[in-house]
């Protein structure tokens, strides 16, 4: 019998004539998607992800300012003595102090003045938050009012008006803006009050409302043990008023009690400038790599890549500069891990309103950088099933500008892009089968038991290649009939001569070979990378049957 001189090895078209194979190039085993990609001409391990989350502080606010002033005495005594006759008359009487005697005399335009005077005014702050260190100044809620209050129940009953006359100094710390014409504020911060006002029964109240627009603490407040913060102030004012109505005196004692205070309700601050620190809750992203290519799916397989790329982006939406420290860990396939957590060997500073990018790598030209961290190799040295993100951002002790109660944004975004470039610790696994063969063995003689295929291939992969080869009958059984002894290494980037024997135990039984399950593992001597571009290829191939007849 004639054996032709084709021979059919697979199905769905794919032949290994005997000559010279085509070339089987990596993109023909190696299918990119989402993890695996090309870049720079190199297959690269590639994901990305983000871990969002927000930066806060907490709502700080002002307590009721209620201050419990001494009442100012007031006498207009002096101011009716000296109207024409009028000490005469009272002296006539004998009249020293208390109430004005009935004289039946009517008078008008007298006046008393206040002398400056001194007033205590606490400003206090209750439980402000922990990362704040002091306060500067701080800005209220809008339409934030503070009243100045004058009240006395001691003028004559007869009149309806009397005209006020005060300058205030308001406190250094609260900054006011007057809500009335008739209260002006002038360059050095003094409030000056003039009008009339109205009075009942001898009784007289006005109300000064005053917008607070800001607060300010020199030197800055800081924040004590307690939590508090407290200032201690003083509001100083002076005045003059003036009766002009006519009315009768009798009985009325011009020695009475003008009574000042200050009232707010609780200060609510929306803003302020702060030195804060803050250590902000860790980030922590884990990516599961699920869609690793066939190739890189074996837990014995050993990456032992070189070169790790970690584009670190940090957009962050808040007025305050941060730092924060990276690490990373991976858990194998095989349940081993990178071992402790790989980390940054100083903190990565994030300006303050931006988008910042770090270059995260173990390359030294980036030694002295933010992001070089040495030994990250070891975040892929074996095929990871996870790869674990920790950032732990904190706003260092630092002056700014902030709003409380609202949510910056901070987002950290991951870019890794491992090139498939390994060290000489590269192993790789790789297990599969070819079915379905249907070889056509009909052209060998019943006689033959076993026969050599041979050649030459030619590699220009960075690997080199031993392959087991099992064959396996329809239902997928090992055929123990049939032995395959393959012991030639393919060497990478060479040209190997190899020879492949198949041995038949029992008449037949290559008849009954339905698949082959091969199972190869690769090494790198000296390290390497993987691309499109290398490719494996078959020449010279020949059969050679056991008693010497060669088949080309």
């Amino acid at each position: 019998n004639k054996i032709s001189g084709d021979m059919q090895l697979f199905e769905n078209g794919l032949t290994a004539p005997v000559g010279n194979s085509t070339k089987f190039y990596l993109t023909e085993f190696i299918e990119e998607n989402d993890i695996l990609t090309v870049r720079d001409g190199k297959y690269a391990i590639h994901f990305e992800g983000n871990s969002p989350t927000t930066i806060s502080i907490p709502e700080v606010k002002i307590n009721p300012i209620s201050p419990s002033f001494e009442d100012a005495s007031i006498n207009f005594l002096e101011s009716i003595s000296m109207l024409p006759g009028m000490q005469e008359a009272l002296d006539a009487t004998g009249y020293t102090s208390g109430p004005l005697p009935e004289l039946g005399i009517e008078i008008s335009g007298i006046m008393a003045t206040i002398p400056e005077k001194s007033e205590p005014i606490s400003i206090n702050l209750p439980e402000v938050p922990a990362e704040i260190i002091s306060i500067s100044s701080m800005r209220p809620a809008p339409q934030t009012l503070i009243n100045v209050i004058l009240h006395s129940d001691g003028f004559p009953k007869q009149i309806t008006k009397a005209k006020f006359d005060f300058t205030f100094k308001i406190p250094q710390q609260l900054i006011v803006e007057p809500t009335q014409s008739d209260v002006t504020l002038d360059e050095y911060g003094n409030l000056h009050i003039s009008r009339e006002v109205s009075c009942n029964n001898g009784s007289c109240t006005e109300e000064i409302p005053l917008l607070i627009n800001s607060v300010y603490f020199e030197p800055a407040a800081l924040r004590q043990p307690d939590g508090n913060i407290a200032i201690e102030t003083d509001l100083v004012y002076s005045g003059a008023i003036s009766i002009n109505e006519q009315f009768d005196f009798s009985g009325w004692d011009p020695d009475l009690l003008l009574s000042i205070g200050a009232e707010s309700g609780a200060i609510h601050i929306t803003e302020a400038s702060a030195c804060i620190e803050k250590a902000i809750d860790p980030i922590e992203y884990t990516y599961e790599l699920n869609d690793l290519p066939d190739f890189l799916q074996n837990e014995n397989t050993c990456l032992d890549l070189t070169s790790i790329m970690i584009n670190l982006s940090v957009a962050n939406n808040s007025p305050a500069a941060l730092e924060t420290e990276l690490k990373l860990q991976s858990d194998f396939l095989d349940g081993s891990t990178s071992g402790d957590w790989l980390s940054t060997l100083q903190p990565i500073a994030i300006a303050p309103l931006t988008t910042q990018d770090i270059i995260v790598t173990n390359d030294d030209t980036y030694a002295g950088t933010p992001g070089y961290i040495p030994g990250l190799e070891a975040l892929m040295y074996r095929v990871p099933r996870t790869i674990k993100v920790n950032a732990t951002p904190r706003i260092p002790a630092n002056e700014i500008s902030i709003e409380f109660n609202t949510d910056y944004a901070l987002d950290f975004g991951y870019d890794i892009n491992v090139p498939i470039s390994f060290g000489n610790d590269f192993l790789l696994h790789y297990e599969d089968t070819f079915p379905d063969l249907n070889l056509d063995m009909s052209g060998l003689s019943d006689a033959a038991t076993s026969f050599e295929l041979e050649g030459e291939a030619v590699s220009t992969l960075p690997i080199d290649l031993d392959m087991t080869l099992t064959p396996l009958d329809a239902e997928g059984n090992v055929m123990q009939d049939i032995v395959i002894s393959q012991e030639t290494t393919l060497r990478g980037n060479a040209t190997t001569h190899f020879s492949i024997t198949v041995e038949d135990r029992s008449n037949g039984a290559l008849q009954q070979i339905d698949a082959i399950h091969f199972s190869v593992s690769g090494t790198a001597e000296n390290g390497g990378a993987l691309s499109p571009d290398q490719y494996l290829q078959f020449n010279n191939l020949r059969i050679v049957l056991s008693d010497g007849i060669k088949i080309q």
